[in-house]
């Protein structure tokens, strides 16, 4: 067993099919550089249900987790905004073919992610199953998922909370063939 999600990262190696476990209850702070996926064809799976699932914290506003290799994934964790956030996951033009399942959660309607996902040109493939629990009084969450230049990718969301801008943004890059489905409640103008 590993103390954090990002030291058992770096003892994988690439495309093997290393599978991370993350034990119930297992809890971490998110900080600027803190955790990496960086080494492709890793996958994060959190043991555990409803609140006993592994749960990571964002503390500062630069924290995420950046996602910078092909072909991995992120299932049943929950990400928590201890404060406001610019993206919980980014990711860079490598992380192509990129599976997450995962839900975020704002923890006052002043303290939320301004993004859960930004992605760049290049990561295409990418299947999300997101779930978003924020406040409808909320005041900073402005693109729940931002999209800039993806090609092929299936999102299903489940969103309750408010995005000033809009719940999926396609932005600055066109994005192309881009399938959105589940059910929003974006207590805003912009849908």
């Amino acid at each position: 067993p590993f103390n954090s999600l990002d030291y058992a990262i770096g003892r994988c190696t690439a495309n093997r099919g290393d599978i991370i476990m993350l034990m119930p209850g297992h809890v971490e702070v998110v900080t600027a550089t803190s955790i990496a996926m960086d080494v492709a064809g890793v996958a994060v799976v959190g043991l555990g249900e409803g609140d006993a699932r592994p749960t990571f914290t964002y503390g500062v506003i630069s924290s995420n987790i950046i996602i910078s290799a092909a072909n991995c994934s992120m299932k049943n964790i929950i990400l928590k905004a201890g404060i406001d956030c610019t993206a919980a996951i980014t990711t860079t033009s490598a992380a192509d073919g990129l599976t997450l399942d995962i839900e975020t959660r704002d923890n006052a309607a002043t303290t939320e992610f301004i993004s859960a996902l930004v992605t760049v040109i290049g990561c295409n493939n990418l299947v999300a199953i997101m779930r978003h629990r924020g406040f409808a009084a909320g005041t900073h969450g402005v693109r729940y998922i931002d999209l800039v230049g993806c090609t092929d990718a299936n999102i299903e969301l489940d969103y309750f909370g408010v995005a000033s801008t809009a719940v999926v943004n396609m932005r600055t890059t066109a994005c192309n063939n881009i399938m959105v489905s589940g059910r929003f409640y974006n207590d805003s103008a912009a849908l």
